[in-house]
């Protein structure tokens, strides 16, 4: 499954708290964010955690921005599923 948090992380970025906003798109997406986070040997409960979110928030977007205007992500990432579902139907005939 593809699971594409990045609008929902821009709103997040864009709201009158960002860091609440934060905490609770970090909730709503446990499964998949806690796992990201501890791939980076980090617990996202901790007060390291804090000041690594708090960098994340202010830090300038204007690339991913720029990105998501030029490239269509999503459609790249369709379509390396799709390439890769068919790789593994073609090894498991």
């Amino acid at each position: 499954m593809l699971v594409n948090l990045v609008p929902e992380f821009l709103t997040v970025l864009a709201a009158p708290d960002p860091t609440a906003a934060y905490h609770d798109y970090l909730e709503r997406h446990k499964p998949v964010l806690h796992a990201y986070w501890h791939n980076y040997v980090l617990d996202p409960s901790s007060s390291h955690a804090e000041r690594v979110i708090a960098a994340a928030l202010s830090a300038d977007r204007s690339d991913l921005t720029r990105l998501l205007e030029d490239v269509e992500v999503a459609v790249i990432a369709e379509d390396a599923l799709q390439r890769s579902l068919e790789r593994v139907e073609a090894d498991c005939a």
